[in-house]
C-alpha cells in the first residue's frame, strides 16, 4: 500500500514538472488560478427578472462570451477537456447557490450547457 502511495506521489511530481499549472486567466505559471484572476470570478452570480419572458427567473454565474476568466474555464473544460479547472466552476456555482438560497428552494431544474452531438460522441 505504501508503494502505491509513493508511486502516485512520484507521478504527481513528474506530471507537475512536465505540465506545470498555469493560471487559467493570465497564464502565469505556478497555480491553476492566481489571486488577481480569482477575484474576477463572480461570487454572487446574476439574476434575470425579465417579466413575461422565457428567461424570467434565470440565474447565471456570469455572462458567457466575454473575454473573462469564467469563459476561459468553460472553454477549457468543454473544448480542451481540462477537468482540473472544473473545481473552480464548482466553487463559484456553490457561492451563487448560497447567495440565491431563497430562490434556489423553488428551483425545478438545473440545466448544463449542452455539447454538440459530434463533440459528445
Amino acid at each position: 500500500m505504501n508503494i502505491r502511495k509513493n508511486a502516485i506521489a512520484l507521478w504527481s511530481f513528474i506530471e507537475s514538472c512536465v505540465f506545470p499549472d498555469r493560471c487559467v486567466g493570465c497564464g502565469v505559471e505556478g497555480q491553476l488560478i492566481c489571486v488577481s484572476c480569482e477575484k474576477n470570478i463572480p461570487k454572487n452570480g446574476m439574476f434575470f427578472n425579465m417579466v413575461d419572458t422565457p428567461l424570467s427567473g434565470l440565474i447565471a454565474l456570469g455572462r458567457y462570451g466575454q473575454d473573462d476568466v469564467v469563459t476561459t474555464i468553460v472553454h477549457d473544460v468543454k473544448y480542451g477537456y481540462i477537468d482540473s479547472s472544473l473545481h473552480l466552476l464548482e466553487d463559484a456555482l456553490g457561492s451563487v447557490c448560497v447567495h440565491f438560497s431563497d430562490i434556489m428552494m423553488d428551483v425545478d431544474v438545473l440545466v448544463p450547457v449542452p455539447l454538440h452531438k459530434k463533440r459528445h460522441a
